[in-house]
């Protein structure tokens, strides 16, 4: 059974690597202990953990989710491409059939959120289905470097007025576009669509030109 420090590193790490969170957010600990309900300590050592890794920083006792520049966005979105594309072009053998499961699974999740409005679920089945696509490989050390890389989804544009992106919809299409050519044995097409997703994630994020509106979690979500 994993400790209240764990715990709360693996929750606190998952929400900003799923974007559930802002670049700048302030992480109190008393806050976080009474939404987590667990301990100050264990807040406190998960916090240290990832400003160990560099997922917040920490000014005059203060932690904050960390905010990204444009070029540290471009190194983000081109080490997921590498890690992810390749995990595709480099397999073994067909993909296995519960490999292809978790994809088609977490699309799947990912668009109901999306269309019942529950937009933090969407963020945690989003990352679940581009962990699935590294899974694929069956390349245990790909897998282990990828996790260990904490490679946030990018779904906030990043300057002053940073806002996250409204791109739901579109990110669903393109999941389950990616999911089907992986149904279908077309590792070729799968590994073009998801380069595109990648490339128009990067691009708007950078650029901001898609559609921005802040889209609160539904009320009957639990962290």
């Amino acid at each position: 059974m994993a400790s209240q420090s764990e715990t709360a590193y693996q929750r606190l790490r998952e929400l900003i690597l799923s974007a559930g969170m802002m670049p700048g957010d302030h992480l109190a600990e008393v806050e976080w202990s009474t939404r987590l309900e667990l301990g100050r300590f264990a807040i406190r050592e998960g916090l240290k953990r990832l400003h160990g890794e560099g997922l917040v920083t920490r000014n005059r006792g203060k932690y904050r989710v960390t905010k990204m520049t444009p070029e540290e966005v471009r190194e983000i979105s081109h080490l997921r491409a590498v890690l992810e594309i390749g995990a595709l072009r480099f397999m073994r053998k067909d993909i296995p059939r519960k490999a292809l499961h978790a994809i088609k699974t977490a699309a799947a999740d990912y668009a109901s959120l999306v269309k019942k409005g529950y937009y933090d679920g969407a963020r945690e089945a989003d990352l679940r289905f581009h962990r699935a696509i590294v899974a694929v490989s069956q390349n245990s050390r790909l897998i282990r470097l990828y996790e260990s890389s904490n490679l946030p989804l990018l779904h906030v544009t990043v300057g002053r007025n940073a806002m996250p992106l409204d791109d739901f919809d579109l990110a669903a299409k393109e999941h389950n576009a990616i999911s089907a050519a992986l149904g279908k044995g077309d590792i070729d097409l799968a590994a073009r669509l998801l380069e595109d997703h990648l490339k128009r994630g990067e691009s708007e994020v950078i650029g901001g030109e898609a559609p921005v509106t802040r889209r609160s979690s539904s009320r009957n979500e639990k962290i």
